[in-house]
Parts: structure tokens; C-alpha cells; sequence
């Protein structure tokens, strides 16, 4: 036996995403918030939600927290690593947006700009 050399299979510990990063998911207009963005967000989901500001001319998203009312979009899952919520209208927005392919999953950073207020911007895929 000691002739051989055992090759053990690697575990990697932790989450896939370790930057803050939002994934869609179309056609569905998933959303969805892995841990270091929710960690970045520090958002009540009990009482805050997020609006989402487009910039059409500059390609831009920016989202803001606010408290929570009925035009704002809602996260939920908290037993898992992400939260999410679902808007196919706003998933077809960003598509327009970011000229993305509608039968596919697309990543976003965030990054911060001030307390409540953040940055979006698409992934390149290349």
C-alpha cells in the first residue's frame, strides 16, 4: 500500500457568491439576495422593503430602502441562505434594460453608495 496515494475530493466551505450579488432569474423575474448582500442590505424584511430606481439613459439600477408599503417589493426566505421575491413585470424591465436573454439566470454586484442607498450593475458573463 504505500505504493498508492490517496487523492481526497476538496470541500470548499461557504456560500457560491462572496461578493454581494443579486441573481434574476428570467422568464420568471426571480430575484434573489444571497447571504453577503443581505449582510450588506441589513434590512428588516419585517419592516423595510426596496424600490428600485432605473436609469435607462446610463443602463443603471439603484435600490433604496424604505419602510415597507404596498408599491415596494418585499424579500422573504429566511430560512435560507437568500432572500427573494418574484416580479415577472420587473424582470421584463431589466431585460429591456440590459438587452438580457429571457430564458437564462443573470448576476448583479451592489455595491454601496451611502446608508439605504445602493448600486447595481450587471456581470459580464465574457
Amino acid at each position: 500500500m504505500s505504493d498508492f496515494v490517496a487523492i481526497r475530493k476538496e470541500r470548499k466551505g461557504g456560500n457560491k457568491h462572496i461578493h454581494p450579488t443579486i441573481g434574476l432569474g428570467l422568464p420568471l423575474g426571480e430575484f434573489c439576495f444571497y447571504e453577503p448582500t443581505m449582510n450588506l442590505l441589513k434590512i428588516d424584511k419585517e419592516k423595510q422593503g426596496l424600490m428600485f430606481y432605473l436609469s435607462k439613459k446610463d443602463k443603471k439600477v439603484r435600490i433604496e430602502i424604505e419602510e415597507k408599503e404596498d408599491d415596494n417589493y418585499h424579500l422573504a426566505g429566511s430560512k435560507r441562505s437568500y432572500s427573494r421575491f418574484t416580479n415577472k413585470s420587473l424582470g421584463v424591465t431589466f431585460s429591456d434594460l440590459f438587452d438580457l436573454d429571457m430564458n437564462s439566470k443573470h448576476f448583479f454586484k451592489l455595491h454601496k453608495i451611502k446608508k439605504g442607498v445602493f448600486d447595481m450593475s450587471l456581470i459580464d458573463k465574457n
